[in-house]
């Protein structure tokens, strides 16, 4: 059987492709083609260059041919059934594949710690989402949005370094995205330390420029400010009586950032009574939150069940579009992903 390519098209920095039963993707390529932005913050909004750049993707970057392969395309949560319905027409008529399916990101990421139940914390570069799922189906009516995401923070960045940086160059906002990314943490308080540091970072004409550390410390921007992350949690978790005390998983390349994991168990041990706090969060499988869909459709796509999942041209050309939105939730194959880890040693 050949291999199922897998994409993920949320992203507002990078899309992700390979190959399924893979643990990474074999390619990362920025969402920005040929100038232009497909993808604004999880969402396509330019489909004709959307198809253009998985194309390309296709062929270029993984040097197959789309309708040697099925394809599994990550969305974010809370997807409209027309949006759907497009993705299908784009892959089955635009790029030919024999099979195409959709999961929700949340879902995959607690695939990728051999989960399918529990709260799902992304914090992505464009959109952040805290998403309760239970058996392997996100939600909808208990998903909490958040403004905090990793453009946002490199905004504000940016905004404290303006004395440096004009705001219009996209070029300083990929520096200061970079310094972010590099040299950022989160602090175990909010409070101030006693000992202010300064860390210094050179530009790419050589100028070295100061940075404090109150100035990279994102603990307050996250876990302090007006709408605090933690606070979409706990709402999340009392949406439904089997959520509490669950499995948290974090997923997004902000949560990748040194502390955010360990302030996160922190602030929701602070708020929770013993019985309710979250059972699982500082242990993965996976080391890259930035990845952790990305290697759940990896893992999903490597069960026999999955062609239950998917929607063969056949059945699109009889049934139409539509039928994506009956059968891309994930209800079946739940005992097949304990068994693939139990079998990996994962």
């Amino acid at each position: 059987q050949a291999p199922e390519s897998e994409y993920r098209s949320s992203g507002i920095n990078a899309e992700y492709g390979g190959f399924s039963g893979e643990s990474l993707p074999r390619i990362v390529i920025p969402t920005r083609y040929h100038g232009r932005r497909p993808i604004v913050g999880g969402r396509i909004d330019l489909w004709d260059c959307a198809q253009e750049m998985w194309l390309e993707m296709l062929r270029r970057d993984l040097s197959v041919e789309p309708g040697d392969h099925a394809v599994l395309l990550t969305e974010s949560p809370g997807e409209e059934a027309r949006d759907r319905e497009r993705k299908a027409e784009l892959f089955f008529e635009g790029l030919d594949v024999p099979r195409f399916s959709l999961a929700t990101q949340s879902v995959l990421s607690l695939y990728a710690d051999g989960m399918t139940s529990g709260i799902v914390v992304d914090v992505g570069e464009g959109h952040s989402t805290v998403v309760p799922v239970l058996q392997g189906v996100a939600i909808p009516s208990a998903i909490e949005y958040s403004r905090i995401t990793g453009e946002s923070l490199t905004f504000n960045l940016l905004s404290t370094l303006k004395h440096s940086f004009n705001h219009q160059s996209s070029v300083h906002r990929d520096i200061v995205n970079h310094i972010k990314d590099k040299l950022s943490y989160v602090s175990a308080s909010v409070a101030p330390t006693a000992a202010e540091q300064i860390c210094h970072y050179t530009l790419p004409d050589s100028t070295v420029i100061p940075l404090h550390q109150k100035t990279l410390n994102l603990a307050n921007q996250i876990f302090g400010g007006r709408e605090p992350l933690q606070e979409s949690v706990l709402r999340a978790m009392s949406s439904h009586e089997n959520l509490p005390g669950c499995n948290i998983s974090l997923s997004g390349g902000t949560t990748d950032c040194p502390g955010f994991r360990q302030r996160m168990c922190r602030e929701l041990r602070t708020a929770l009574p013993a019985e309710y706090r979250p059972s699982n969060l500082t242990n993965s499988k996976v080391a890259l939150g930035m990845y952790r869909s990305w290697v759940g459709g990896s893992v999903l796509t490597s069960l026999s069940s999955f062609a239950r999942m998917s929607i063969s041209k056949d059945e699109y050309q009889e049934y139409g579009p539509g039928l994506i939105n009956r059968r891309c939730v994930m209800e079946q194959g739940y005992d097949d992903i304990y068994a693939l880890y139990s079998l990996s040693g994962a």
